[in-house]
């Protein structure tokens, strides 16, 4: 049997971009003919939002796998007035950690894993309570 011969020599082409419709210039296959490529502006801006929801899909991995799962839900409109000044602090201006003593139950750790969300940054959640 004799080898099928694939010319896939490439051409040069035309067309508009799919998202924007701006001029795309580029080399067209035989394989992928009538297909035309994003423009640059448009294919930058899809690699920037798939690394985005890569960064905050791992972000969410982090933050469920590190903070007890009792305060998986935490909002920081849920959070009492006590401890609303917590949400002033932030890295800049402040070594080391951040911390709230008082009594049980009344919402030390809801504020602060409301802040953690908000601040998306590395963390080791050290409770009292914890053994």
């Amino acid at each position: 049997m004799k080898p099928m011969n694939l010319n896939l020599t490439t051409r040069r082409a035309v067309g508009a971009c799919p998202k924007c419709k701006a001029r795309v210039e580029f080399d067209e296959s035989p394989l992928m003919r009538g297909i035309v490529p994003l423009c640059d502006r448009c294919d930058a801006q899809q690699a920037d939002s798939w690394t985005k929801q890569e960064r905050d899909r791992a972000w969410r991995k982090y933050f469920f796998n590190r903070l007890p799962q009792g305060y998986h839900g935490a909002k920081r409109a849920e959070v009492t007035l006590l401890f609303q000044k917590i949400f002033e602090w932030s890295l800049e201006g402040n070594h080391g950690g951040i911390g709230l003593i008082g009594k049980s139950g009344i919402g030390k750790s809801h504020a602060l894993a409301s802040l953690l969300r908000k601040l998306e940054q590395p963390f080791l959640w050290w409770s009292g309570t914890e053994a």
